[in-house]
């Protein structure tokens, strides 16, 4: 599912592998926001929590993304984070990783 763009800014910004940088400093300043009610929150009821992102990020930005592509987001910044933390102390838990691309 496309981003859809209200925002004539972001007008080239149309899937996830075009989040806007402020956008992306804002999901992650959000979910740092709510880090304690998702530690305490079951997964089951985490949705209202990406729900109140994707609000802010819309009401903020004017960009109107889902909670499931906040959702998405976060886990590949989360995974590319681990990735290069690996990568950079060289891996010393031999666990799979991957190269860095413009998408990652």
């Amino acid at each position: 599912m496309a981003v859809l763009i209200i925002n004539p800014q972001y007008a080239n910004a149309t899937n996830l592998r075009e989040w806007p940088l402020d956008i992306t400093e804002a999901l992650i300043r959000c979910r740092r926001f709510y880090k304690e009610d998702f530690y305490t929150t079951r997964l089951r009821d985490q949705v209202e929590l990406w729900l109140r992102i994707s609000n802010y990020i819309y009401n903020t930005y004017f960009v109107d993304v889902s909670v499931a592509q906040c959702h998405q987001k976060w886990n590949t910044l989360v995974s590319g984070y681990k990735n290069l933390k690996r990568l950079m102390n060289d891996n010393p838990e031999e666990y799979r990783t991957f190269t860095l691309s413009s998408y990652n």
